[in-house]
């Protein structure tokens, strides 16, 4: 089997596991309808929150209502990615629990495997976030080159903090009594991310884009998109993505390698 039809494979599978996940959700569709007009409300208290700081000041300085609301929206769309896909305690239990071994002994990706984990019902904060950006773009001077290129850091930053978080639970779940606290760090660096890096100083932006790259997947696209970077930073941003991307993998390959089965 050639690299190629094996990736295609590994995605088909993949995509099987999504549809099952859903068909499972919508078998309790009470709940399924409370809970996404529950998640609905994030997006709405963003707006009102962002709203009230501009109606009763000058906002945050060098940022109009419009811009700050973007990078808001844009945060909470890039957190409910990474809720979709990522759920640390499931992870973290397979990982002390040796409940990875049905993953480790069938012919695909452990990954994209625990990529299924997440939560499926933020689908409703993700349209949420996206109308609150489509908001914010009818109001904002933009070019289909900013679009194009938000895409790309979007895209590439996401990802990054993805398999951060994955190289994160892997290689240091001992120092954690349970997943619920690597989702507690996880939802401070997305809460400081709905905030421009600049107003948390050298340091913070330090943290933020290099060591948790939240900033890469947040501050970054949004900047571009906003004109308060130019494209020679934004380019160096990407590459800073591209290689967090081979880092993280590198250390979440690492962490799986050390992995104890349940047998051992």
């Amino acid at each position: 089997m050639t690299g190629l039809s094996k990736l295609q494979q590994m995605l088909k599978i993949f995509l099987i596991r999504q549809k099952y996940d859903w068909n499972e959700l919508l078998q309790y569709r009470f709940q399924f309808i409370v809970y996404l007009a529950y998640a609905v409300l994030q997006p709405i208290i963003t707006l009102v929150f962002i709203s009230t700081i501009y109606g009763v000041s000058n906002g945050i300085a060098g940022w109009s209502y419009f811009q700050l609301l973007f990078l808001a929206a844009l945060s909470g769309l890039t957190t409910s990615l990474f809720q979709y896909f990522v759920e640390p305690q499931r992870i973290f239990n397979d990982i002390t629990r040796g409940g990875l071994d049905k993953y480790m002994t069938k012919p695909f990706s452990v990954f994209l495997s625990l990529l299924s984990y997440g939560n499926k019902l933020v689908v409703a904060n993700m349209l949420g976030n996206i109308s609150l950006l489509v908001y914010c773009m009818l109001n904002l001077q933009f070019t289909l080159l900013q679009l194009a290129l938000l895409a790309v850091a979007v895209a590439a930053g996401t990802t990054a903090f993805i398999i951060f978080m994955m190289a994160f639970i892997f290689n240091w779940h001992k120092y954690f009594t349970g997943g619920w606290w690597i989702s507690t760090l996880a939802e401070m660096a997305q809460n400081a991310a709905y905030w421009p890096i600049s107003i948390f100083g050298t340091f913070g932006y330090i943290i933020l884009t290099i060591l948790i790259p939240i900033g890469l997947a947040v501050f970054v696209p949004a900047a571009i998109f906003t004109g308060k970077i130019s494209i020679v930073t934004y380019a160096l941003f990407v590459v800073v993505s591209l290689l967090a991307i081979y880092i993280f993998h590198g250390l979440y390959r690492k962490g799986l390698a050390g992995y104890n089965s349940a047998a051992g």
